[in-house]
Formats: structure tokens, sequence, C-alpha cells
């Protein structure tokens, strides 16, 4: 039911899945439409670019807007939610692409259906590529990743597990809302992002996102941000709090 729930989504900052296919070399096509300026990821770090205020308010109200339509759809939430799933089309509006995915996956992955191939990460550790997906995950969804498999026979869990997924989804908002204002990621800037993501994976090390201090930023949109991280996810601020406060904050 899922996938036909994607197939059916359809909201202005929602960009249209369109099937599944396997190509020539048998390798599993997940097919989406084509977004002309490419992903949010390639704008930040485009250092030709200029993104004023109005930038950051216009991509962060877009990026709500679609968390809200997935959260109050049969989908639930968003699941893989990063600067490389925000898409931005030829009028600089940004489509949530990549939702609803991450768990079929990781469930055909186990089922051994498919393998997954680690994406190889480039040299510049600025940038959060594919292979740094962990960086936008929950840590309480990375720490329970393993448990969580095997209870997913338990549909009351599942229910339960999809608040806790849009939870996860503020948290990861919050990671992109950091970098679409300062361009960078909210760790320090000689912080070796590959050894990270590798120590956030293997549980061997908890690192929490922080506002860094020659960031200089409205203290209340400072303390939305921080919010979104917090390590309490019930702690976390709803959407509506959120879209509040940056219609406050972030006027266009």
């Amino acid at each position: 039911m899922l996938l036909v729930w994607m197939k059916q989504a359809v909201h202005d900052n929602i960009n249209p899945f369109l099937g599944i296919s396997f190509n020539e070399k048998e390798e599993l096509l997940i097919v989406w439409k084509f977004c002309s300026r490419g992903t949010l990821q390639d704008i930040i770090y485009n250092e030709n670019i200029t993104l004023d205020q109005k930038f950051h308010g216009a991509f962060i109200r877009d990026i709500l807007a679609g968390l809200e339509y997935l959260h109050a759809s049969s989908i639930g939430c968003h699941g893989a939610l990063s600067t490389w799933s925000c898409l931005i089309d030829r009028n600089w509006m940004i489509k949530l692409t990549d939702y609803g995915i991450a768990d079929p996956l990781e469930r055909w992955e186990k089922q051994q259906a498919i393998n997954v191939e680690a994406v190889k990460d480039t040299d510049d550790k600025t940038q959060a590529t594919q292979a740094t997906s962990a960086l936008y995950e929950a840590p309480e969804l990375l720490k329970n990743r393993e448990k969580n498999r095997q209870r997913r026979m338990d549909q009351d869990w599942m229910k339960q597990s999809q608040f806790r997924r849009q939870l996860g989804d503020i948290y990861g908002f919050g990671i992109i809302m950091y970098e679409i204002i300062f361009r960078a990621l909210p760790f320090p800037d000689n912080t070796d992002i590959t050894a990270l993501v590798e120590s956030i994976k293997d549980g061997s090390k908890v690192v929490k996102p922080q506002i860094q201090s020659n960031k200089v930023l409205n203290m209340d949109l400072t303390n939305l941000i921080a919010d979104c991280w917090n390590g309490t996810p019930e702690m976390r601020p709803s959407l509506r709090r959120i879209k509040l406060n940056i219609d406050t904050y972030l006027k266009v």
C-alpha cells in the first residue's frame, strides 16, 4: 500500500513518485520527477549563488509545507530528510523527494531481495553527501535501529513508530534549517565528517549538533533550531510551532 500512497501524493512541495523498475543490469531504479535546479545541497554549497533572507524563508517554508502534508497523509513521515532529498525546480520551489522509501529499502535489504552498494564520499568534507545521511537521523532512531527492525510485526508498535519517525523528521529539519541559513553543517569547521559519520553509525560516539559560536543569528531562531535537536524527542517543537516562529523571524 505504501507505494500506492506515494504514487497518490500530490502537493506543491512534494516531488511526484513515478514508480520502481529494474534496468538491464538488474539495478533497482526508484524514479521521481526531474527537477532542473538539482538538490538543495547543490545550491547551499555553490559559492556562486547568493542566498538572502528571502531565499532562507522561502526554502524553509517549502520544506515545512511538504512535511506537513506527509505527516497528515497515509505515508505518515518522510523518513530520510536531508538537503539532498530536497529538490529545487525551475521556479526555485523545493520539492521533497525520497519520502517513505527508507523503510522498504531497509526491509528488502534485510530480506536479501536487494544488495545496497555504499556511496563513496567526496573529498569535500564541508558538504553532506548521501554517505553522510546519518548526520540527519535522530540519535534515538540510530541507536534503536536493530531493535526496531525486530518489532515491525507489532502493529501497535508500528503506529507509535510513525510518531517517532515524525519527531525524527523534526530533528533532520533542524539540521537543514541550520544549513540553509549558515551554508555549513552544525559542527566545528575542523570536523572530519567521514569519521564523525562512522562513529555515529557504530554507536561509539554520541555527537550533538551545536550552533557554532562564530555564527550570528536571532536568539529566538537559534533556540528554535536547537530545540529541533532536543535529546528528548517529545520535547522537539511541532511543525505548527516552527511555522509560527519562522513567519515571525524570517519574514519575506
